[in-house]
């Protein structure tokens, strides 16, 4: 008797292990286009040299804001604005429209070091450092843009290009 009830109980237990789980919106991976597999490099105004975001964290930044629905530290994401004057100075990579990037500061350099927020003389700005993405809600999926660095402490808007 006792051996059937065992039986019974390990029988159930391996129907309930082998049930597939409710799929969870909130853990969504989203597909990624075009994000760097290598490292990111970007000239660090306070430091005269550069700083290094990977291409793994770079990506994964953007899919934990899109799997957050767009939410994140500061305000961010935020729409980039293509109609500011200085928006000339950035070239979209893969095909990517100005009028639906979003911007996302890169917060934490390949060692796993957080940026520090800047702050210039004329505002405050979550790090030095931005990624750019479009989001494609047809088809759930994520376009780099490219990523950029401010250009000094002392301007506001002024980008450098990060390469990559």
């Amino acid at each position: 008797m006792q051996f059937a009830t065992i039986a019974s109980f390990l029988l159930s237990a391996s129907l309930v292990l082998a049930a597939p789980a409710p799929e969870k919106t909130l853990n969504k991976r989203f597909e990624l286009d075009h994000v760097p597999t290598g490292d990111i490099t970007c000239p660090d105004h306070s430091t005269g040299g550069d700083s290094t975001f990977s291409g793994a964290y770079a990506a994964n930044n953007i899919d934990l804001v899109l799997v957050n629905n767009n939410k994140k530290k500061g305000g961010y994401p935020k729409p980039f604005n293509p109609k500011n004057p200085k928006s000339s100075q950035f070239e979209w990579k893969n095909g990517c429209d100005p009028n639906k990037i979003f911007e996302l500061p890169l917060w934490k350099n390949s060692f796993g070091v957080e940026m520090p927020w800047v702050v210039n003389d004329n505002n405050n700005k979550p790090g030095a450092f931005r990624e750019y993405y479009q989001w494609d809600s047809a088809t759930s999926k994520a376009i780099w843009c490219g990523a950029y660095a401010h250009a000094d402490s002392q301007s506001n808007g002024d980008f450098v290009t990060c390469h990559y």
